[in-house]
Protein backbone atom coordinates (compact mmCIF):
# COMPACT_ATOMS: atom_id res chain seq x y z
CA UNK A 1 0.00 0.00 0.00
CA UNK A 2 3.06 2.08 1.03
CA UNK A 3 4.56 1.76 -2.49
CA UNK A 4 1.33 2.37 -4.09
CA UNK A 5 0.67 5.76 -1.99
CA UNK A 6 4.04 6.35 -3.14
CA UNK A 7 3.93 5.92 -6.60
CA UNK A 8 0.74 8.00 -6.41
CA UNK A 9 2.38 11.28 -5.09
CA UNK A 10 5.34 10.75 -7.22
CA UNK A 11 3.12 10.42 -10.89
CA UNK A 12 0.88 13.68 -9.30
CA UNK A 13 4.30 15.80 -9.24
CA UNK A 14 5.06 14.76 -12.80
CA UNK A 15 2.11 15.52 -14.13
CA UNK A 16 2.50 19.04 -11.89
CA UNK A 17 5.88 19.56 -13.12
CA UNK A 18 4.88 18.85 -16.57
CA UNK A 19 2.16 21.28 -16.38
CA UNK A 20 4.55 24.27 -14.96
CA UNK A 21 6.88 23.96 -18.09
CA UNK A 22 4.07 23.32 -20.57
CA UNK A 23 1.27 26.04 -19.18
CA UNK A 24 0.97 28.73 -21.49
CA UNK A 25 -0.88 30.68 -18.63
CA UNK A 26 1.47 32.26 -16.39
CA UNK A 27 -1.13 32.67 -13.08
CA UNK A 28 -1.69 28.40 -14.35
CA UNK A 29 2.04 27.96 -14.13
CA UNK A 30 2.78 29.62 -11.16
CA UNK A 31 -0.37 27.11 -9.68
CA UNK A 32 1.18 24.28 -11.14
CA UNK A 33 4.55 25.21 -9.34
CA UNK A 34 2.96 25.72 -5.89
CA UNK A 35 1.16 22.28 -6.00
CA UNK A 36 4.36 20.59 -7.41
CA UNK A 37 6.03 22.15 -3.99
CA UNK A 38 3.53 20.93 -1.92
CA UNK A 39 3.99 17.44 -3.60
CA UNK A 40 7.41 17.83 -2.30
CA UNK A 41 6.70 18.72 0.75
CA UNK A 42 4.48 15.46 0.86
CA UNK A 43 7.24 13.31 0.04
CA UNK A 44 9.78 14.81 2.18
CA UNK A 45 7.09 14.05 5.00
CA UNK A 46 6.81 10.85 3.56
CA UNK A 47 10.81 10.08 3.51
CA UNK A 48 10.91 11.15 7.04
CA UNK A 49 12.44 14.93 6.62
CA UNK A 50 9.60 16.51 8.76
CA UNK A 51 11.37 19.33 9.37
CA UNK A 52 12.39 20.10 6.03
CA UNK A 53 8.84 19.47 4.79
CA UNK A 54 7.72 21.84 7.22
CA UNK A 55 10.45 24.66 6.18
CA UNK A 56 9.21 24.01 2.47
CA UNK A 57 5.47 24.75 2.94
CA UNK A 58 6.04 27.27 5.68
CA UNK A 59 8.88 29.29 4.07
CA UNK A 60 8.90 28.61 0.13
CA UNK A 61 4.83 27.89 -0.50
CA UNK A 62 3.93 30.22 2.57
CA UNK A 63 6.08 33.17 1.14
CA UNK A 64 7.78 33.00 -1.71
CA UNK A 65 5.46 31.40 -4.05
CA UNK A 66 2.59 33.54 -2.95
CA UNK A 67 4.52 36.45 -3.71
CA UNK A 68 5.36 35.16 -6.94
CA UNK A 69 1.71 34.66 -7.57
CA UNK A 70 0.63 38.26 -6.32
CA UNK A 71 3.56 39.39 -8.78
CA UNK A 72 2.51 37.51 -12.01
CA UNK A 73 -1.38 38.02 -11.03
CA UNK A 74 -0.41 42.00 -11.57
CA UNK A 75 0.73 41.87 -14.28
CA UNK A 76 -1.11 42.92 -17.13
CA UNK A 77 -1.17 39.68 -19.62
CA UNK A 78 -2.87 39.74 -22.53
CA UNK A 79 -5.03 36.26 -23.15
CA UNK A 80 -3.04 33.71 -24.54
CA UNK A 81 -4.82 31.74 -27.53
CA UNK A 82 -5.06 27.64 -26.33
CA UNK A 83 -2.91 25.52 -28.33
CA UNK A 84 -3.77 22.82 -30.58
CA UNK A 85 -3.76 18.93 -29.11
CA UNK A 86 -1.07 18.15 -31.60
CA UNK A 87 1.32 20.90 -30.20
CA UNK A 88 0.69 20.08 -26.70
CA UNK A 89 1.61 16.22 -27.13
CA UNK A 90 4.78 17.34 -29.00
CA UNK A 91 5.62 19.48 -25.87
CA UNK A 92 4.52 16.71 -23.72
CA UNK A 93 6.20 13.70 -25.27
CA UNK A 94 9.68 14.31 -24.60
CA UNK A 95 9.42 15.32 -20.65
CA UNK A 96 7.03 12.45 -20.40
CA UNK A 97 9.59 9.73 -21.53
CA UNK A 98 12.09 11.48 -19.39
CA UNK A 99 9.93 10.80 -16.03
CA UNK A 100 9.36 7.02 -17.07
CA UNK A 101 12.99 6.38 -17.57
CA UNK A 102 13.66 8.16 -14.07
CA UNK A 103 10.29 6.39 -12.82
CA UNK A 104 12.45 3.17 -13.86
CA UNK A 105 15.39 4.08 -12.07
CA UNK A 106 14.07 5.22 -8.67
CA UNK A 107 11.91 2.28 -8.34
CA UNK A 108 14.46 -0.43 -9.25
CA UNK A 109 16.86 1.13 -6.78
CA UNK A 110 14.08 0.89 -3.86
CA UNK A 111 16.15 -0.76 -1.63
CA UNK A 112 19.25 1.69 -1.89
CA UNK A 113 16.43 4.99 -0.97
CA UNK A 114 14.84 2.52 1.78
CA UNK A 115 18.91 1.79 3.51
CA UNK A 116 19.07 5.98 3.10
CA UNK A 117 16.14 6.37 4.29
CA UNK A 118 16.85 4.18 7.63
CA UNK A 119 19.58 6.69 8.20
CA UNK A 120 18.20 8.68 11.19
CA UNK A 121 19.59 12.22 10.12
CA UNK A 122 19.05 14.87 12.23
CA UNK A 123 18.67 18.64 11.51
CA UNK A 124 21.94 19.75 13.16
CA UNK A 125 23.86 17.43 10.98
CA UNK A 126 21.83 19.14 8.03
CA UNK A 127 22.58 22.41 8.99
CA UNK A 128 26.45 21.43 9.95
CA UNK A 129 26.78 20.13 6.42
CA UNK A 130 25.05 23.26 4.99
CA UNK A 131 27.04 26.08 6.61
CA UNK A 132 29.87 24.04 6.62
CA UNK A 133 30.39 21.96 3.36
CA UNK A 134 28.40 24.25 1.48
CA UNK A 135 28.05 27.73 2.87
CA UNK A 136 29.56 29.64 0.01
CA UNK A 137 27.17 27.73 -2.46
CA UNK A 138 24.24 28.44 -0.39
CA UNK A 139 25.35 32.28 -0.39
CA UNK A 140 26.11 32.04 -3.81
CA UNK A 141 22.47 31.16 -4.49
CA UNK A 142 20.77 33.50 -2.09
CA UNK A 143 22.72 36.69 -4.00
CA UNK A 144 21.57 34.92 -7.18
CA UNK A 145 17.95 34.88 -5.65
CA UNK A 146 18.69 38.57 -4.79
CA UNK A 147 19.73 39.56 -8.12
CA UNK A 148 16.83 37.79 -9.88
CA UNK A 149 14.47 39.37 -7.78
CA UNK A 150 15.66 43.01 -8.25
CA UNK A 151 15.81 42.23 -12.19
CA UNK A 152 12.16 41.23 -12.05
CA UNK A 153 11.38 44.70 -10.05
CA UNK A 154 13.44 46.78 -13.08
CA UNK A 155 11.53 44.66 -15.65
CA UNK A 156 8.48 45.54 -14.68
CA UNK A 157 8.82 49.34 -13.90
CA UNK A 158 10.78 49.57 -16.96
CA UNK A 159 10.10 53.15 -18.09
CA UNK A 160 10.43 52.10 -22.08
CA UNK A 161 8.10 49.90 -21.86
CA UNK A 162 5.64 52.16 -20.67
CA UNK A 163 6.31 54.78 -23.43
CA UNK A 164 6.00 51.78 -26.09
CA UNK A 165 2.13 51.27 -25.26
CA UNK A 166 1.32 54.70 -26.24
Amino acid sequence: MTDFIVCAVTIIGWILALEVINQPHPVHATLALIGLALITAIQWGMVGFDFLALLLVLVYLGAVLVLFLFVVMTLNQQKVPALSLKVRMKRYFFPAILALLMSQTVFSNNTQIQNHISQNIQPQEIALALFSEYGVLIQGVGLFLLVAMIVCLLIIQNPLAKKSEV
